[in-house]
């Protein structure tokens, strides 16, 4: 009986722990995320570019503050931040960003924008 438990830690092990270091990196908002941004969405989410949806992305505080439809971050809830949702195929509501499919973000990108959600959001 013992060594069957033992069997089973063992096996689960791995699991654990690399399922942890992913969850605990520390996403930085400067380091991380608003590169991303930068280059994939300001081209059309910049105060001098014309978007529909109103939504300036040149920096946190701005961002935060939203366009027509709120803002895009609601912190700790990747599934309600159309940040997140947006760049995914079929969000909610218009269409997935960005529009033009060969600078879309990868999905190891999106991860990122969704672990620093899911963090909070800070402006780090």
């Amino acid at each position: 009986m013992k060594i069957r438990n033992i069997k089973f830690i063992i096996l689960l092990f791995p699991f654990i722990l690399f399922g942890q270091n992913k969850s605990k990196k520390k996403i930085s908002f400067s380091k991380d995320v608003f590169p991303l941004i930068q280059s994939r969405c300001l081209p059309c989410h910049a105060v001098d570019a014309e978007n529909p949806s109103m939504l300036i992305l040149e920096n946190y505080e701005i961002m935060k503050l939203g366009g027509k439809h709120g803002s895009p971050i609601i912190p700790y809830k990747v599934n309600e931040s159309s940040l997140s949702f947006k760049l995914k195929p079929d969000p909610i509501f218009g269409e997935q960003m960005p529009i033009t499919k060969r600078k879309r973000l990868t999905p190891e990108e999106i991860r990122i924008i969704d672990l620093w959600i899911s963090q909070g959001a800070k402006k780090n």
